[in-house]
């Protein structure tokens, strides 16, 4: 498999840090720099932090299978955010039917 793949939402001013940041990684920018499709084996909580400092937040979109068990897919959420989510996520579905564990955060 390729080099995982990351799909970052940064402020578009702020695409250039992000990818300057990453000399190894391939990339490339849509909606103006907003969204950057970033390819590079840099640590993932290297590429959260830069993507965090852009303004934005980093997914991890594709990865082998033991990089997708050990790295959440999506970016931690603060804690007040997480919360609500859980409250919400809890209301609609109270028995945890349809939770798979691919998003939790670790």
């Amino acid at each position: 498999m390729d080099r995982p793949l990351w799909r970052l939402i940064v402020a578009a001013g702020r695409a250039p840090d992000v990818v300057d940041g990453f000399p190894e990684a391939r990339w490339l920018l849509d909606w103006a720099g907003g969204l950057v499709w970033l390819s590079s084996d840099a640590d993932p909580s290297e590429i959260r932090v830069a993507a965090t400092a852009a303004g934005g937040h980093a997914m991890l979109f594709r990865a082998d299978v033991a990089m997708r068990a050990a790295v959440p897919a999506l970016h931690p959420q603060p804690a007040p955010l997480a919360a609500l989510e859980e409250r919400v996520r809890r209301a609609f579905d109270p028995n945890g039917v349809f939770e798979t564990g691919r998003f939790d955060a670790h």
